[in-house]
């Protein structure tokens, strides 16, 4: 999207706009390949590449990258929050992951 684009007010691309413009900045997480969902948690933001990596984002004005996360296997699935647990599906495992007790 070019800044300063006439996109409907209603569209995806509309409610995107100001995060990927913020969010252009990101030379790391633009070589890596995505096709799960992000999501969201305690102020920071995940998302996960096809390669194993979860680049943690804070959540804010400026672009930070918090820290990457290495699962070392290949995924393409979305991870799921279930209850407290994050599922995530990798092409030869199924992790699970909370917050300890």
């Amino acid at each position: 999207m070019t800044p300063g684009a006439s996109v409907p007010i209603d569209s995806p691309s509309a409610m995107m706009a100001p995060l990927l413009i913020r969010y252009q900045a990101m030379p790391l997480i633009q070589l890596a390949n995505f096709t799960t969902s992000p999501w969201a948690y305690n102020g920071k933001l995940f998302c996960l590449s096809e390669e194993g990596q979860t680049f943690v984002v804070s959540t804010g004005e400026q672009f930070q990258l918090s820290h990457v996360n290495e699962l070392d296997d290949f995924t393409q699935a979305s991870p799921a929050l279930v209850g407290e647990r994050l599922l995530i599906r990798t092409e030869h495992r199924l992790y699970s992951i909370r917050r300890k007790a």
